[in-house]
């Protein structure tokens, strides 16, 4: 749960110790002092506060997200875009958090580090909810990196971003760790059906013979089948369906 105002910190685990505390430390003079009854009373009456605000928020929260969808206004839920970054970011100072939209743009001579995500008008034409959540996915390791970094994003359109930074140092290390990144990352199951999506083995020599052979056979599409080999440089690649060894070198969006 994102909480920008901090309400749950605040008032939800404090009010929660308060009443704890109450049948903890409850002074003799008190009208409740602390005791075991005390203190089971304070976890009967906190446990029925929670259930009764669980069940309310719920339920209303459920009508009003109905409400709006059959309006056609759109949801409660903000953008996944948004809800990956942090909503902190819109509510807070974006320089507490490690923010990049107030990070001063580099002088001097620079590096300049422009992506694409490749074939995503394609993939977005076919799955458009799953494009989304992985165009947001894609976003924030973006920028979750370029913080990291000490990039400076220039601008975006689209899935393309067009980022600054004050050395070439910087600017590899960027570069690798998003791949890295993008590799690792939980894409949604739909889009790992699409051939360009696909995870990508390198194979080792010993099976670069067999994959060979098998690419003259296969035929584009069919499961299995060899993504690329390339004789000449003795390199072969596999999808997972066609071998059980090898170095993983691609999976999810394909970023260029």
């Amino acid at each position: 749960v994102d909480d920008p105002l901090q309400a749950f910190a605040v008032h939800g685990a404090s009010g929660v110790w308060g009443g704890l505390a109450a049948g903890i430390f409850g002074a003799e003079w008190s009208t409740n002092p602390a005791s075991w009854e005390q203190f089971a009373s304070q976890v009967i009456g906190l446990s029925v506060i929670a259930a009764w605000t669980v069940i309310t928020s719920t339920i209303t929260l459920y009508l009003i997200s109905r409400s709006l969808r059959l309006l056609r206004i759109g949801g409660l839920r903000v953008p996944a875009s948004e809800e990956l970054e942090g909503l902190h970011t819109l509510f807070s100072n974006p320089e507490e958090y490690g923010g990049v939209r107030s990070r001063d743009a580099p002088t001097g001579t620079i590096t300049i580090v422009s992506t694409d995500v490749q074939g995503s008008t394609i993939l977005w034409a076919d799955d458009p909810r799953a494009m989304s959540a992985s165009t947001a996915l894609h976003d924030h390791i973006m920028r979750s990196q370029l913080a990291r970094y000490g990039g400076y994003e220039i601008i975006t359109e689209g899935d393309a971003f067009l980022i600054a930074f004050n050395s070439p140092v910087s600017a590899v290390n960027f570069c690798t760790q998003v791949q890295i990144a993008l590799l690792h990352a939980e894409w949604p199951e739909s889009i790992m059906t699409f051939k360009g999506c696909l995870e990508t083995h390198h194979l080792d020599n010993s099976e670069e013979d067999r994959v060979l052979q098998n690419d003259e056979e296969a035929m584009p599409g069919s499961t299995g089948d060899v993504l690329a080999s390339t004789s000449q440089h003795r390199t072969s690649f596999a999808t997972k369906n066609d071998q059980d060894r090898g170095i993983l070198i691609h999976r999810g969006l394909r970023v260029r």
